[in-house]
């Protein structure tokens, strides 16, 4: 059974009489024990859509049910002990050692003066070992790393000891080992701990390796969800942007900008390495790669009139021009007119002297 489930939920916001509407018809559930990542666009409705889910933002329409009951119908003490959530700003705890932050969690758990037990130490220190940050539960949070200073609000959570772990952009201020880190961290304790857990990313590439289940807000806020390999493979990373300027390649599971065509050549070469950033270069310079034979159907007149052969970076043949590096590789390729990749007479394809 879901711990949380939506029944055709509208989110937005109310202005006295008059209401907006950011997303509707939305019907998702989230279950126990799986990573589901929320993917859209800046200013799209996505921490509107996570506040509506959280209880902190009523809906416009439909409703939330947590742990099979409306969310309107819960206390917020017995909310804290269902939902725990970690926002995207900056934490102002700089005052507080880790200890008492993350001591913090346990507070739907004590009594009125907040005095914790042997259990709620227990449990704090169960949290910040979860996380990996044990050696540091006595250092003030303000000499924390930005890395660590994210940890130590995702023990905070735990020690709340909540089925449902909420996370509005968690990597924002993180670097990109810090980022792939934290993501791991999110997979293994969903996955560890039987949590359902869900975050707001703009993290594409790692969040296809790393989420069980996507949540897919399109250009026209519509919410596309299921199985991240099902997602993907549905087309619907395609509807996140409303511009043909960006598109998703499935190949490399992430976002690259769109290089008007100019032209294609063949290309050998053995070692994959080397193919991809040479594929790389390529296209960046808007050249595709083709087969050397045409496909049936396709005149052989259609098939590029010229070849790259690579077996090393310092060794690259164009036609029949050897050349010892990527850049003189496309600065050749810049001074041919006459192949079937095609170069406007003012443009270039190398911008610096090399």
């Amino acid at each position: 059974m879901p711990i949380l489930t939506t029944h055709n939920l509208s989110t937005g916001y109310r202005h006295g009489s008059a209401m907006t509407t950011v997303m509707s018809h939305i019907d998702v559930a989230l279950h126990r024990g799986r990573l589901t990542a929320l993917l859209g666009q800046n200013g799209i409705g996505k921490s509107t859509l996570m506040r509506t889910i959280a209880g902190t933002q009523p809906p416009t329409g439909g409703e939330v049910r947590l742990d099979g009951r409306n969310i309107a119908s819960i206390s917020r003490r017995e909310m804290a002990r269902l939902l725990a959530m970690v926002f995207t700003d900056r934490t102002m705890a700089g005052g507080l050692t880790v200890r008492e932050l993350v001591s913090l969690g346990r507070q739907p758990h004590t009594g009125f003066l907040g005095r914790l037990g042997e259990n709620d130490r227990l449990a704090v220190m169960q949290a910040v070992e979860s996380v990996g940050i044990a050696h540091k539960i006595d250092t003030f949070v303000a000499e924390l790393s930005d890395g660590e200073r994210q940890k130590a609000m995702i023990a905070k959570a735990l020690a709340q000891e909540t089925p449902l772990i909420i996370l509005d952009e968690p990597t924002a201020f993180l670097d990109v080992a810090s980022r792939i880190d934290t993501l791991q961290l999110l997979s293994h304790l969903a996955h560890t701990t039987g949590k359902a857990i869900l975050l707001s990313t703009h993290d594409v590439s790692q969040t296809l390796l790393l989420a069980d289940e996507l949540w897919v807000v399109t250009a026209q806020r519509s919410l596309l969800c299921g199985s991240t390999e099902d997602v993907v493979l549905s087309g619907a990373m395609q509807h996140i942007f409303g511009s043909d300027k960006v598109q998703f390649n499935m190949l490399k599971g992430d976002y690259e900008v769109a290089v008007p065509q100019r032209g294609t050549v063949s290309l050998q070469c053995p070692d994959a390495e080397l193919a991809y950033w040479l594929r790389n270069a390529l296209a960046r310079n808007g050249i595709a790669i083709t087969p050397a034979t045409p496909p049936s159907g396709v005149p052989l007149s259609a098939a590029p009139t010229l070849t790259i052969t690579a077996t090393s970076p310092t060794h690259i043949t164009v036609g029949t021009t050897e050349v010892t590096s990527v850049a003189a590789m496309l600065k050749r390729l810049n001074q041919i007119s006459d192949i079937r990749y095609q170069i406007s007479d003012n443009s270039s394809l190398l911008t610096d002297n090399s």
